[in-house]
C-alpha cells in the first residue's frame, strides 16, 4: 500500500485531535493549522486587492474581510495581545484602587460616593481578567472590552463631577482621555467599537462640563477642546493600528498561502519520486526506504519481517501477443489488486521492476506468510485476465517467493532480499503459479 508505513504513522499522529486546554490553547492550535492550509474561498488576487486598498488609504475604513479570514484575524489579534491585555486589566484594577487610597489620604473631604461608583468597575475588570481564557471571551471579547472601557471612563468621569476642588476635577477629565488612548492601543478592540465608546463618553463629558459643572465659557472651552482633541487622537490611533494590523495579517496570510503551495509542490515531487508512474503504487526507491524503516524496527523490537516477491508468468509472451499497451493495462490491474489485498496495517506493495512486484509484511511468521502468499496468488488468478500464450492457464497467473526472518544484528538486507528472490526462482522452477518459501 502507498503511502508507506512510516508516512501513515506520521499522518495518524498529526491528525490526532489535541486535548483542549482552554481558549488560548485552542486559538494557537487553530492558527497553526490555518497556516498549514490555504483558506477556503480565498484567492490570492482577493488578498492583493485588500492589501492594495489598505496601503492606499491612511486609515482602515470600510474594509470588510470574508468571514473565515475575519475570524482568523480576530483570533490572531487576540492571541498577540492576550498577555498585554491581562496586564492592562490588572493595572486598571490597581490604578482605581490606589487612586482611591491616595484620594482618601490627600482629600479627607472626598465624597464617599466615588468609591461606591468605582467598586462595580473594579469588579467588572476583575471578572474580565478571570474569564479572559474562556471560549465566552473569545467570541464576545469585543463587547466585553468595550463595556470595560466604557465603565472605566464613566467611573472616572463620575469622580470628576463629584470632586469638589481643583486640580483634581480637571485632572480626572484628562484621565478619561488617557484611558481611551491606552485602551485603544493596548487591547484588540475594533475601531468601530472605539468610536461608539468615545461618542458616549464624549457626550456625557460635554454635558457635565456645560450643565453640571456650570463652568464659565472661558474655562469650559479650553477643557472641552483639550478633551475632544485627545479623544479624536485616541480614535484615530485605533483606526491606524487596525490598518497596520490588517496589512500585517494579510501579508502573513499571503506568505502562508505561498508556503502551503510550495509544500504541496514538494509533496507532489516527493510522490513522483516514490511512486511508480504507470501503476500508481510505490516504486523501487520507496521500497528501499520502507525496507530500511521496517528492518530497523524489526531489529529493535525483535519481531519477524517478511518479504513476498511476485512475478507474472509468461509476461513477455503476453506483450508479444496482446501488445505493450495491453501489457501496461495488465500491470495496472495487478497493482490495484495488490493494493486492495495488502490491507493489513504495515503491509505495503511495490513495483520492483518490469512485471515483478514485492510486498513487505511486518510481524508475520513463516506459516502465516505462506497462507498470505497463497491469498495473493489466488487474488491475481481470480482477476481472470485472458492470456492465450500461457502454457499453464488461459489467464494471467503469478509465481511468488517469500522469506520470513527473525532479524538479527548480524543479518543484512541484501541477503534478506536474495533469499526471497531465490524462493521466487524455486516457485518458477516448480511449474509457476505457486508460492515457495
Amino acid at each position: 500500500m502507498h503511502p508507506s508505513v512510516f508516512q501513515k504513522e506520521q499522518l495518524h499522529r498529526t491528525e490526532e485531535p489535541p486535548e483542549s486546554r482552554g481558549m488560548l490553547h485552542d486559538i494557537s492550535i487553530q492558527l497553526t493549522l490555518s497556516s498549514q492550509r490555504i483558506p477556503k474561498g480565498i484567492e490570492e488576487k482577493e488578498l492583493h486587492y485588500y492589501f492594495k486598498k489598505l496601503t492606499a488609504s491612511l486609515i482602515a475604513w470600510k474594509i470588510k474581510l470574508p468571514p473565515a479570514l475575519e475570524r482568523d484575524y480576530f483570533d490572531t489579534q487576540l492571541l498577540q495581545n492576550f498577555l498585554l491585555l491581562r496586564i492592562i486589566l490588572i493595572l486598571g484594577i490597581c490604578f482605581l484602587f490606589i487612586a482611591q487610597l491616595l484620594e482618601g489620604f490627600l482629600l479627607p473631604e472626598m465624597p464617599t460616593e466615588i468609591w461606591q461608583i468605582r467598586t462595580p468597575v473594579v469588579i467588572t475588570l476583575l471578572a474580565t481578567w478571570l474569564i479572559a481564557n474562556t471560549h465566552l471571551f473569545r467570541h464576545k471579547h469585543q463587547s466585553i472590552l468595550s463595556l470595560c472601557l466604557l465603565l472605566t471612563c464613566l467611573s472616572i468621569l463620575a469622580g470628576a463631577i463629584l470632586f469638589p476642588i481643583e486640580p483634581y476635577k480637571t485632572l480626572n477629565y484628562m484621565v478619561v482621555v488617557l484611558v481611551q488612548l491606552v485602551g485603544y492601543s493596548a487591547t484588540p478592540i475594533r475601531p468601530i467599537n472605539a468610536v461608539k465608546v468615545s461618542a458616549i463618553v464624549a457626550a456625557l463629558t460635554l454635558f457635565s462640563l456645560a450643565k453640571l459643572e456650570m463652568l464659565p465659557l472661558k474655562h469650559w472651552v479650553p477643557i472641552a477642546s483639550i478633551y475632544l482633541l485627545g479623544t479624536f487622537v485616541a480614535v484615530l490611533l485605533a483606526f491606524q493600528l487596525e490598518r497596520i494590523n490588517l496589512i500585517n495579517f494579510i501579508q502573513a496570510t499571503r506568505l502562508n498561502m505561498e508556503k502551503v503551495k510550495l509544500n504541496h509542490a514538494n509533496a507532489e515531487l516527493k510522490d513522483l519520486a516514490t511512486t511508480d508512474a504507470l501503476t500508481g503504487i510505490a516504486n523501487r526507491r520507496e521500497f528501499d526506504q520502507v525496507l530500511q524503516f521496517e528492518w530497523n524496527r524489526a531489529t529493535r523490537n525483535g519481531q519477524a519481517l517478511s518479504l513476498l516477491f511476485l512475478d507474472l508468468d509468461f509476461f513477455k509472451q503476453y506483450n508479444d501477443t496482446y501488445g505493450h499497451q495491453m501489457g501496461d493495462i495488465c500491470l495496472v490491474q495487478i497493482a490495484q489488486a495488490l493494493s486492495q489485498a495488502t490491507q493489513r496495517s504495515g503491509d505495503t506493495a511495490f513495483r520492483f521492476g518490469g512485471e515483478e512486484f514485492v510486498i513487505i509484511v511486518p510481524s508475520c511468521s513463516e506459516a502465516e506468510l505462506l497462507k498470505y502468499g497463497e491469498i495473493i496468488r489466488q487474488t491475481i488468478e481470480d482477476l481472470a485476465i485472458p492470456h492465450q500464450a500461457s502454457t499453464i492457464k488461459p489467464h494471467i497467473t503469478c509465481s511468488i517467493g517469500g522469506a520470513s526472518w527473525q532479524v538479527r544484528i548480524t543479518d543484512t538486507q541484501e541477503n534478506f532480499i536474495k533469499t526471497a528472490d531465490q524462493a521466487l526462482y524455486r516457485a518458477k522452477a516448480n511449474g509457476k503459479n505457486c508460492v515457495s518459501l
